[in-house]
């Protein structure tokens, strides 16, 4: 690797894959959204470049879970005022797995009751992670692929200043 650049290019391709991986392996895969909205971008200017991660809210929600408290359902009655948009992307949700749109509505009914109860993540939700894990996907991710992002940035580092050192030991000759 000649450049930051190039590095942070490598190091986001490490990132990127690394989310993605606990990700499915935690069980958090439906439609490949959240997976393609994580986007690295490299910002450069004449005194530093660096490397920011974006992805949908969602992924935060996923990464950090939600207590009962504060999960927004307050039982089987409702305020008879409209739909909720919890309910509805629940109902949504049982739909993308196949459900019917009525067995749906029943699915996100009692999946909000569990939550309300539980919070998300529930805890019989383990069964769809591979790792038995369902959230902090973020902080696995650091920890799976540590080494290899480390080993990466420092390789890259010792190649820009072994360049450096021959282009300097070059023009002195």
């Amino acid at each position: 690797m000649k450049n930051d650049i190039e590095i942070l290019t490598k190091a986001r391709e490490i990132l990127n894959k690394g989310l993605i991986n606990e990700l499915r392996a935690q069980g958090h895969y439906l439609t490949g959204a959240l997976e393609n909205s994580i986007k690295g971008t490299i910002k450069s200017t004449s005194s530093e470049t660096s490397l920011e991660g974006t992805m949908y809210t969602y992924g935060v929600i996923l990464h950090h879970g939600v207590s009962p408290d504060n999960v927004p359902f307050g039982g089987t009655g409702g305020s008879g005022g409209g739909t909720s948009k919890y309910i509805e992307g629940l109902k949504k949700f049982f739909m993308l797995k196949g459900f019917n749109e009525k067995k749906a509505l029943q699915l996100a009914f009692a999946t909000a009751k569990k939550h309300k109860k539980e919070g998300m993540p529930t805890n019989a939700s383990s069964v769809y992670s591979e790792t038995g894990k369902r959230k902090d996907f973020i902080e696995e991710t650091k920890k799976n692929i540590n080494g290899e992002l480390h080993g990466t940035i420092s390789r890259g580092i010792d190649d820009m200043v072994n360049n450096k050192f021959h282009e300097t030991k070059s023009e002195t000759i």
